[in-house]
């Protein structure tokens, strides 16, 4: 399966972003940020929220693959 899109990256001190359009679909907000301090987890999932809280976004736990099969293959996707 392929799925055309177009991502643009940014960065900032703590958090990748990533901007992802799909064709016939939405578009994605990917926000990723990487430690190894397990007191900073909190900390750092805060700021992302905190970056996010103005933005009129749908929390989606799936990934954009997922939701493809969903809208055009749906049959497939039940048989797997």
């Amino acid at each position: 399966m392929t799925i055309d899109k177009i991502r643009e990256k940014y960065k900032d001190e703590n958090l990748n972003t990533v901007l992802i359009k799909l064709k016939n679909l939405e578009l994605f907000l990917k926000l990723r940020t990487l430690t190894s301090n397990e007191k900073e987890v909190v900390k750092l999932k805060n700021e992302m929220e905190n970056k996010l809280k103005n933005l009129k976004l749908k929390r989606i736990t799936t990934g954009y693959c997922g939701l493809y099969w969903r809208k055009y293959n749906f049959d497939k996707l039940l048989k797997k």
